[in-house]
């Protein structure tokens, strides 16, 4: 609503404008014509300036102005009605006929079965001859052995020195070496050399020697032993009976299961029957209608201002006396 009321506002301000603009233009041209038909004016003199007079604002008033307005509290009438939904059905009746029949028929309504053969068979041995022989009832056994096993056993032992403790011996290797004076002075006034034998040695190898024995038992005499490792149980009868046994059997055979044949024992006719319907339905009650509004409008409302602006405006100005008559010089 508040746009549609500036661009009323734009309108008038254009159409204010233009006949402003005309009536100017009308004002300049009576004036010119006015002037052609004058005399001309009087020679003012040029060095005599004539007073002036200004209307000066004393007081000042602030105002605002709206530019844009709007419509508010408006309410929403209908301004025109119409009537839908006129002559619907509300309530119908149901309608059946039957189109089309179906032939008589013949339907069983008691069964009853009759046998037509053995569907299965058990099947069974009788004794047909007898006859005696002899059964073990108490069993006894005895052992034996079913597997031997031959060991070696000491019968005789000794003694034997065997060493406890080694010690390390070195073994040596000596030479013989002659070693002479080279003169001695005797009794007789004679040179003789004397000669004597010394013997070095030297450690070549390392050898064990026992330090210390110990007596150890051993077996001087041995002799083989036949032993028995598995021993098993013989059994053989120990009291007989005689009793009487079957000698010859026959079979017998009687039906467990018989095959049934079912077939109808009374039967009725059915009458022929409707297959096939046809509906249609009739109206029992018909709507008035209801009445809707086709079109609304807006009445009533308030203007209210959307957009404005401050203006300063003068409410008391300064008044001035007339100013005196300017010298006018004659024309020539």
């Amino acid at each position: 609503m508040c746009l549609n009321f500036t661009i009323q506002q734009k309108k008038m301000k254009t159409n204010l404008i233009f006949s402003i603009a005309i009536l100017l233009l009308l004002a300049i041209l009576s004036v010119q014509a006015s002037d052609s038909y004058q005399t001309k004016p009087p020679v003012v003199d040029k060095y005599h300036k004539p007073r002036i007079c200004k209307r000066k604002c004393l007081k000042h008033k602030w105002i605002k102005k709206c530019l844009k307005h709007k419509l508010v509290g408006q309410k929403k009438v209908c301004d025109q009605y119409a009537i839908v939904g006129a002559g619907k059905c509300l309530k119908h009746k149901k309608y059946s006929k039957c189109d089309k029949y179906s032939k008589a028929t013949k339907k069983c309504v008691l069964h009853a079965y009759k046998i037509v053969g053995c569907a299965k068979k058990k099947y069974w041995k009788v004794c047909d001859s007898y006859g005696t022989k002899k059964i073990c009832i108490k069993k006894g056994y005895k052992k034996f052995c079913a597997k031997h096993k031959i060991i070696n056993k000491c019968v005789k032992k000794g003694y034997k020195k065997v060493c406890k403790k080694f010690k390390k011996v070195p073994i040596k290797k000596c030479e013989k070496k002659k070693i002479c004076d080279k003169y001695t002075v005797d009794s007789y006034n004679k040179k003789v050399a004397k000669c004597r034998y010394v013997k070095k040695c030297k450690i070549v190898s390392w050898a064990k020697k026992c330090a210390k024995y110990k007596k150890v038992k051993y077996c001087k005499e041995r002799k083989s032993i036949k032993k028995c490792c598995l021993i098993k149980k013989k059994f053989f009868c120990a009291k007989h009976k005689t009793i009487k046994f079957c000698k010859h059997k026959k079979t017998i055979s009687k039906c467990v299961k018989y095959n049934k044949k079912k077939y109808c024992a009374k039967s009725i006719v059915i009458p022929p029957r409707c297959i096939k319907k046809k509906y249609y339905k009739k109206c029992l009650k018909r709507s008035k209608g209801k009445k809707i509004c086709k079109k609304f409008k807006l009445v009533g409302g308030k203007k209210k201002c959307c957009k404005s602006i401050k203006k300063k405006i003068c409410i008391k100005r300064k008044t001035c006396k007339k100013s005196s008559k300017p010298i006018v010089k004659p024309s020539l």
